[in-house]
């Protein structure tokens, strides 16, 4: 009678053990698959390539702006950390693979654009919460990204530097992923997205350089926004009509410029 209460509790025990174990496992699957659905799908460089080319031609291209992949591009064994794309020859954060780090057209400056038009004119976000959705919320606000740069290299510099502050639930559809700092598919988009800024939107006559232009991290929504001041006056009168009940803020949120850029 004692052995089969023994053998009875031991059996509990293990079925016990059990149950522990594989939640445990279930919970680790499910974080896994979060952390993969964060980061992009898994896929190989060609199977990338061959879907990119499909969404490319779409007028507007937004699947393939908004695509983004982790791929063991130098074929190590991991996915992780920058190294050289043979299809670009460009440095290229493994864990943020996007359409434009593996095809020259349409680029990454171009699908900014056209996400910041595709958020606010079709799915009728605030321009605050577009940008957040593009270029991610930071952790902090009332950052200067230009003070005391000399260059556009010192300011995507700085840009870069906060990458890292993102909240990590919105890093935007514009992020560096795990384990990269700032590669150069990152840093050839945002020279195109400034180079666009300064020959299109902004006024010389108050901001001559790309040091005037008072890109920040705005206390408002902790997502990017650049001076009222720099932005030539047709820009702003465009940018009006997102503000119904009140004047266009002194810090305009980025998605509202390049909204009008092309």
């Amino acid at each position: 009678m004692k052995r089969g209460i023994e053998q009875t509790i031991f059996i509990m025990f293990a079925l016990i053990v059990f149950l522990v174990i594989t939640i445990i496992a279930i919970q680790m699957f499910l974080r896994g698959t979060e952390q993969a659905q964060k980061i992009g799908q898994f896929v190989d460089l060609e199977t990338a390539k061959k879907q990119c080319e499909a969404a490319a031609p779409a007028s507007p291209p937004l699947e393939y702006c908004k695509s983004v992949f982790s791929i063991d591009i130098n074929k190590d064994g991991k996915v992780g950390g920058e190294v050289e794309n043979p299809k670009t020859g460009l440095r290229t954060c493994e864990t943020s693979v996007f359409c434009y780090s593996i095809l020259d057209r349409p680029s990454g400056a171009t699908c900014t654009i056209e996400l910041c038009k595709y958020f606010i004119d079709t799915k009728m976000l605030t321009p605050e919460e577009a940008t957040v959705k593009v270029f991610g919320r930071y952790k902090s606000g009332d950052i200067d990204l230009t003070e005391d740069a000399e260059d556009l290299a010192d300011i995507i510099e700085n840009i870069a530097r906060y990458e890292k502050e993102k909240d990590k639930g919105e890093v935007g559809i514009l992020f560096v992923g795990d384990g990269c700092y700032a590669d150069e598919v990152y840093t050839t988009t945002w020279r195109g997205i400034l180079s666009k800024i300064m020959e299109q939107a902004v006024d010389t006559d108050y901001c001559e350089d790309y040091s005037d232009l008072e890109l920040i991290i705005s206390s408002d929504y902790n997502t990017l926004a650049i001076s009222s001041d720099c932005i030539r006056q047709q820009i702003i009168d465009r940018i009006a009509p997102l503000y119904p009940d009140r004047e266009v803020p002194d810090y305009v949120p980025l998605c509202a410029v390049l909204r009008n850029l092309r």
